[in-house]
Order: C-alpha cells, then structure tokens, then sequence
C-alpha cells in the first residue's frame, strides 16, 4: 500500500473494479468498426496515447491510441496497422486505416 499524507491507498485489483474492464484490443480494421460506433454513440469519453520510451522527444512515435469511458475501452495497436515502427513514424492515419 502506499500511504498519502491522509489515507493509505491499495494497490489496483483489476477483478475488484466495478464495472469490470471491458477492453477490446483493435488490430484491423474490422474492429475500428466498434470505436467508430462507439465515439458515435458517445458524446463523453477519454483518449490517451503512448509512445515509445527513447531519449530524445523528437524520435518517439505514438504507438498506441486507448479510447473509452467507464463500460467501454478501445485499444488501437498502430503497430498491427503499419507493420513496423519506422511504418508508424512515416504513414499518417489514412494510410494506416487502409492496411
């Protein structure tokens, strides 16, 4: 546990949440289906992106996309749609959905 100044805090117990993660991981473009019905439906959700971790800023790329909100999260694995890593750096998100 990690104590605050106030309260001590549990680590995370993933089968405790409540609701329950429901995560689905999109490698194609079939499943990019889900999110776009997602984001139409949804008027409220988060996004975060990851890069890979290097030094120098200018040489990261973003490397995953995660979108959601409390039932539903959507993981875009860019590397399934490009292939390779210096494909993620060079295609932009056109050209990444017609792979």
């Amino acid at each position: 546990m990690i104590k605050t100044e106030t309260q001590f805090v549990p680590p995370l117990d993933l089968e405790k949440l409540n609701p329950k993660m429901n995560v689905m991981l999109i490698k194609n473009t079939e499943k990019l289906q889900h999110l776009a019905m997602f984001l139409r439906d949804n008027k409220e959700f988060g996004y975060d992106l990851e890069t890979n971790v290097v030094r120098d800023l200018n040489a990261r790329f973003i490397r995953t996309i995660q979108v959601g909100n409390r039932d539903e999260q959507y993981v875009i694995d860019l590397m399934a749609f490009a292939h390779s890593a210096t494909a993620t750096i060079c295609m932009d998100a056109v050209d990444l959905c017609k792979k």
